[in-house]
């Protein structure tokens, strides 16, 4: 025989065997629910797991013996029902307009209705729930939506109109929940010139370019203490500020030859003939590499792209990313510098002028310290013969001649 029946919910139970006297032997076993918690007092079990290795008590009684059972629901540990694991920001900046994707993942406890404010005249052009496309609610400045229990992405894409000015700063989105592993990118054209950028965390893009230009005003006011060559102070700084673009081995060739010529105008001009002819040709290989070197960076400045050398978080010279640990709400707003590019484009034309002009009285001078006491050296041999001694420049099959 065999039935079901249901007891009601309490918090304790008392079970009792029957007497010897009756001609009946009960076995209890117990299975509960993952948040229910059983302690027993009383006899022990005669074994803890079931058949499929799951945890099931079972408990043989001899007449007459009891076995409390108290049942309990863990109260629920304090947190957050639903959190926001992750959070992207990408704004592709154009000139008038720019559109942005908001990408969300949240971890739910329960479903729920989550809300995201845009900013202000923002045109929602989609939005998707777990990979389904569905309809926006809520207010015009917020984009309201309904999470299903577990883990679920969100992806909010929206357009702005604002232009491309001076300064471009990021959208202001305001999220749900505070959040953790927030990446806000920001995507501009290929044809800005990038100046500055600033953020409200370490971990976002830097213009190194402002440092390389620091060490160059350095450099080039050490250069002009030398008294080598003939540039001024003024001089050594504006051919600094052109060379900025240059690689670090250009800008080395493109300052080596006018020490290099300066240094020879020095020379007293005792060195032997063939130390002598291997310094000049030395000298005027070193000469057209500068030349070379300077005429490379002219054409990648005024044809190619500035070397604005911006690093630091994933970012490059188009795409600028900032990374932040932790969110309270709004994502932080940050902001880039930037210039069109034939902004440098007209500043590297003003430096090629001037430093064709330069070059004039530059290559003049050279020209001079080169030939300073002789531009090269022939060899000569002096003979010896019976009779009569003097220099003939050579001392080939004459020399077994007879006088």
């Amino acid at each position: 025989m065999s039935w079901r029946s249901r007891l009601p919910a309490v918090s304790r139970l008392e079970l009792v065997a029957p007497p010897a006297a009756d001609a009946l032997a009960e076995t209890w076993s117990f299975t509960a629910a993952a948040f229910y918690d059983l302690t027993f007092q009383g006899i022990p079990p005669a074994e803890r797991l079931g058949k499929n290795g799951v945890w099931r008590p079972r408990f043989v009684p001899w007449p007459g013996e009891r076995l409390r059972v108290d049942v309990s629901r863990p109260p629920a540990a304090p947190g957050a029902l639903c959190t926001l694991e992750r959070a992207r920001l990408t704004c592709r900046q154009g000139g008038q307009t720019r559109d942005v994707t908001l990408v969300m993942g949240f971890r739910a406890a329960k479903g729920g209705r989550q809300a995201v404010g845009l900013p202000k005249d923002a045109a929602i052009k989609s939005l998707t729930v777990a990979g389904r496309e569905t309809l926006p609610t809520g207010g015009p400045d917020e984009v309201g939506f309904t999470l299903p229990p577990g883990a679920t992405e969100v992806v909010v894409r929206f357009r702005e109109k604002t232009p491309l000015g001076l300064f471009t700063r990021t959208p202001a989105v305001r999220l749900s929940l505070p959040a953790v592993n927030v990446e806000s990118r920001l995507e501009l054209p290929a044809d800005r010139w990038i100046l500055a950028t600033h953020g409200e965390t370490p971990l976002g893009p830097a213009v190194l370019f402002w440092g390389w230009l620091a060490a160059v005003v350095v450099v080039a006011l050490a250069l002009s203490r030398t008294r080598l060559t003939p540039l001024s102070r003024r001089q050594w700084l504006l051919y600094g500020l052109g060379l900025v673009q240059a690689t670090p081995g250009r800008a080395l060739l493109a300052v080596a030859w006018l020490l290099g010529l300066g240094w020879r105008r020095r020379l007293s001009g005792g060195q032997g003939r063939l130390l002598f002819n291997c310094g000049q040709i030395l000298l005027v290989l070193l000469t057209l590499a500068g030349l070379a070197a300077l005429y490379v960076t002219l054409q990648s400045g005024l044809l190619g792209l500035p070397r604005t050398q911006v690093g630091g978080g994933g970012s490059t010279a188009t795409a600028l990313v900032w990374t932040f640990d932790r969110v309270a709400g709004a994502v932080p707003v940050s902001w880039v510098m930037s210039t069109p590019l034939f902004v440098f484009r007209l500043l590297m034309l003003a430096w090629a002028v001037w430093l064709a002009c330069a070059l004039i009285a530059w290559l003049r001078w050279g020209f001079d310290s080169l030939t300073e006491g002789g531009a090269w050296r022939s060899f000569r041999v002096r003979l010896t013969l019976p009779g009569r001694t003097g220099t003939r420049p050579d001392a080939g099959a004459s020399a077994n001649k007879k006088p």
